[in-house]
Formats: C-alpha cells, sequence, structure tokens
C-alpha cells in the first residue's frame, strides 16, 4: 500500500471531517513536555549528586532509645588547620556547634538530611568539640549520626579525624554551672554522658542531600580569589564584570560543575547572563557560594556583581570555577574583572589576598579568611524564558515526529472513522500523563533526573506499542467481521 502523508494528515485537521480536538491537545501537550525535558537532557550542564564520602565513619545512637540526642565528640589537632570540612548525615533535623559556636541548623521532615560544612574558621590547635543535636519527630526510629571531619595542616596534607570512641550522648539538654554553661560549649563535663554506639545499618530513611551540587573539592578550592577595592571613592556603588566563553555540549563543552562564591562587606545583586537574582545583604564572614551551571548557555557568559554603598573600605572577593570536559576554568576575582566607570570599563583595584583583611566576631573568634557557606540561588523568571527558548526547536521537532508516526500508522488500516481517530489519542494521553509524573519524580531523592528519562523513554514506549497493536488488532477483528457478514 503505498503511503500518502498529507491524505491522511488534512482530514484531521479543524473543521474536517476526521477533526479530533482531543487527539491534537494530547499530541501538542506531548510536544512540549518531551521537548523540555530532551533539552533538559540535553543541555550543556547537567547537575550531578556528589557522593559523600565518609571514610571510617559509621552510624551511631544512643544507647537507649529516643527521640532526640545531644552528641559531643572531642579531638586533638596538632596543628592550625588551614581548611576543614564536616559530612553530617541525620534524621529530620540536626543542629551543628563547633567550639561553643553554632554552625547550622537543617531541617527537612522524613529524610535523613546530608550536607557537607566549612569548619576550617571555628578549629584550633589543640583541643576542639563538636557538638550536634538529632531531633528525629517523623516516623519511628533512633535519632541516629553519621559524621566525617576532614583537615588540613600545615604542610597542605589533608586528614581525617578518627571517630573511634570520640562520641558521647545523652537524651535531654544538659546546663551546668548555675545554667550559664550549656552543652555544646567547649568547657561542658560531659564525662557522665555514655558513649555513642555504632549500628550495622542505617536507621534513618532516606537520605536528603541538602546541597547536591556540592563536592568535597569544592571545599578544597574555595574560598579563593583577592579583595576587589572601588578605584572610585566618589562612586558609592560599582558594577563588577567578567566575560568568558563556553563551548557546546556537543563539541566536548559538557559543564560538569559551575560555582560562584562571593564576600562582601556591602550588599550585592548578582547578574549572569543577563538575568537579575535578588538583593543579597552583606555576607560578614561567609563566602556565600551557589550552584551557577543552570544560568551558563554554550558561547559567550557574562558574570555581573553590582555592589551599592561601595565607598571607603568596602571590598568584595570573588570565588568562580567553572569545569568542563576541556579542563577547569578559573575566573575568580583577579586582574581580568572589570568595574564600569561611567560608559567605560576599567581593570579593578586589587587589594590583596582573602587572608590580608582577617574578620573578628564579637566573641573574639578571628576568622583568617571568610567561611564558605553554600547557598541556593532562586532562577529568575527570564532565565526560565531564555530556558523555554532553547527547548523550542525540540519541541517543535518531537511535534513533526509525533504527526508522521501517526499519520503512517493510520494510513495501514483498512478504514478510517473519526472514532478510531480520537481512540488512537489514547497512547499520546498516555504518555502525556507519563511525563507529568517524570517532571515530579526528581524530587523523590531517591531518583536523578536520568535515572527518570531512561525509564520514562522505555516506559512510553512499552505503552504506546501496546496501544497501537490493540488498533491494529481492532481493526483487524472489524475488517474480519465485515468479511464474513459479507
Amino acid at each position: 500500500m503505498n503511503i500518502d502523508f498529507f491524505s491522511v494528515l488534512i482530514p484531521l485537521l479543524p473543521g474536517k471531517p476526521l477533526y479530533s480536538r482531543r487527539l491534537w491537545v494530547a499530541l501538542i501537550l506531548f510536544a512540549l513536555l518531551f521537548g523540555i525535558f530532551l533539552a533538559r537532557m540535553t543541555a550543556s550542564y547537567q547537575r550531578t549528586e556528589n557522593p559523600p564520602q565518609w571514610g571510617q565513619a559509621m552510624w551511631i545512637a544512643p544507647p537507649t532509645p529516643g527521640a532526640v540526642a545531644y552528641y559531643r565528640g572531642e579531638f586533638s589537632l596538632d596543628s592550625q588547620p588551614t581548611r576543614a570540612s564536616i559530612q553530617v548525615a541525620a534524621p529530620d533535623r540536626y543542629t551543628l556547634y563547633v567550639n561553643g559556636q553554632q554552625v547550622e541548623d537543617i531541617k527537612r521532615p522524613s529524610t535523613a538530611i546530608f550536607d557537607v560544612m566549612d569548619i576550617g574558621n571555628y578549629l584550633s590547635s589543640g583541643r576542639n568539640v563538636i557538638a550536634i543535636r538529632v531531633e528525629r519527630s517523623t516516623v519511628p526510629g533512633l535519632p541516629s549520626l553519621r559524621a566525617h571531619l576532614r583537615w588540613q595542616n600545615q604542610s597542605g596534607v589533608m586528614r581525617d579525624v578518627p571517630q573511634q570512641g570520640i562520641w558521647r550522648v545523652a537524651l535531654r539538654e544538659e546546663r551546668q554551672s548555675g545554667g550559664t554553661l550549656a552543652w555544646y560549649e567547649s568547657s561542658f563535663d560531659d564525662s557522665g554522658w555514655k558513649s555513642a554506639v555504632p549500628l550495622d545499618h542505617q536507621d534513618a530513611g532516606i537520605i536528603y542531600p541538602a546541597h547536591p551540587w556540592a563536592s568535597p573539592e569544592l571545599l578544597q578550592v574555595f574560598p579563593r580569589g583577592m579583595w576587589i577595592g572601588n578605584g572610585h571613592p566618589e562612586t558609592a556603588s560599582v558594577r563588577l564584570m567578567r566575560e568568558f566563553y563556553l563551548g557546546h555540549a556537543f563539541t566536548g563543552g559538557n559543564i560538569r560543575s559551575a560555582w560562584l562564591g562571593v564576600a562582601s562587606t556591602v550588599p550585592y545583586m548578582l547578574i549572569i547572563n543577563g538575568a537579575h537574582g535578588p538583593t543579597i545583604p552583606a555576607t560578614g564572614q561567609f563566602m556565600d557560594t551557589y550552584d551557577i551551571g543552570s544560568f551558563l548557555f554554550a558561547g559567550k557568559n557574562t558574570i555581573e556583581i553590582e555592589a551599592s554603598s561601595f565607598s571607603g573600605d568596602g571590598r568584595l572577593a570573588v570565588a568562580a570555577l567553572v569545569k568542563t570536559s576541556h579542563g577547569l576554568l578559573d575566573l575568580s576575582s583577579d586582574e581580568n574583572w572589570r568595574v564600569q566607570n561611567g560608559s567605560a570599563w576599567q581593570a579593578v583595584t586589587l587589594m590583596g589576598e582573602l587572608k590580608a583583611y582577617p574578620y573578628l566576631e564579637k566573641s573574639g573568634l578571628i576568622f583568617t579568611v571568610p567561611t564558605l557557606r553554600l547557598v541556593e540561588i532562586p532562577l529568575p523568571g527570564g532565565l526560565l524564558l531564555r530556558h523555554l527558548m532553547a527547548a523550542l526547536p525540540w519541541m517543535i521537532g518531537v511535534l513533526l515526529i509525533a504527526l508522521l508516526v501517526l499519520t503512517l500508522i493510520l494510513s495501514r488500516l483498512s478504514q478510517l472513522t473519526r472514532t478510531m481517530v480520537a481512540a488512537s489519542a489514547l497512547p499520546w494521553i498516555v504518555a502525556d500523563l507519563l511525563l507529568c509524573v517524570a517532571f515530579l519524580l526528581p524530587f523523590d531523592v531517591r531518583l536523578t533526573e536520568a535515572q527518570v528519562f531512561n525509564g520514562l523513554i522505555a516506559f512510553i514506549l512499552v505503552v504506546c506499542i501496546g496501544s497501537l497493536l490493540a488498533l491494529f488488532m481492532a481493526d483487524a477483528k472489524n475488517g474480519l467481521l465485515k468479511a464474513l457478514d459479507q
């Protein structure tokens, strides 16, 4: 049988005898959803989760059951660390203290929260104390904990802090010295606490990475960059800029990671490829670090920082690294950054390395360099529109292919009725429902977009082939009944 594409397609158009609104809605929705999915899976940047490196650290728990546990771990360092990080996983909620200073308070019900934190500025040579409060409030189980501490000595050697036997635990909050000495402070006496017991299995449910884009490598290379000052004191606000180029994904320019950190003594706004972020307050002793991979595209890219009240001793430092298939691109603040002066762009004024301006906390704790702090940055509306425009060619391509497949199949049927055309919408409706579910599945912490995409393709093929076989069988049955009637 000769296949005439247009002789089958034209009767399906609006106003024609075989027109089916349900079929066209299902086809267009399939093209939109599947086009977006394809664009995301072929984009230059694919966010990948970095599994934690636990070393010899095990899950531990109190020797007796309880909903809340207070852990204290004491250890010694033989020198002042140049860098240090701690990885923590615990169910529902945990609060981390280092030498009496609160570092983090994370809450996510029904999951075990995993995060990695920079604590180099909180540690010192000699005795140190880590205190962690774990609260399990959603499902039955123990307020278990897993923690792994790494530090770098003055020679640049990374070391693990041994975990065996350092953890003591209590089931209620305690205070000493007439209520003035809290349980998490270094001088608190925990000799009456029991030792935590190791678990031979995970008792914390699903592990959710609070910042899946953060890898141990990030804390080994950040903070970095140089302080930038205002070379034009008469100007209260300035705009800083750095331009760079990235190759296309099809030429091997895949973005594996893209990190941007900013430490600033003044409020600032990030502008990446024209997408404006919110105004961010002065970060104090922290270097707020973001995942900017979704903001970057093949070709020319621009990072701009608009700083307000940038006069006097105001200063700002930028750490930026983009890792692609071709290598590592260091965009941290240096002489390659530019500052806008009227309509012209000039070289920035460098004020020295990060440690040139140490911070002094009210508690007397000196921060030799800013402390890295992981932060999620929201996608501006303009950037979402740009991503949709990048998906438009995929949408059009998917719609044309879907129409071609549909008309080729319908042209093979012995007879074509409006009821059969309407019934042919069923596979596309099923595929649309699967796509809607697929967009939600990555929110389940057990699945990645790649896993969802691969399973989705297989499932759509099975459903569509099964539905089409059923359509052919119905057509054959109708033909057989018609022949018997004759």
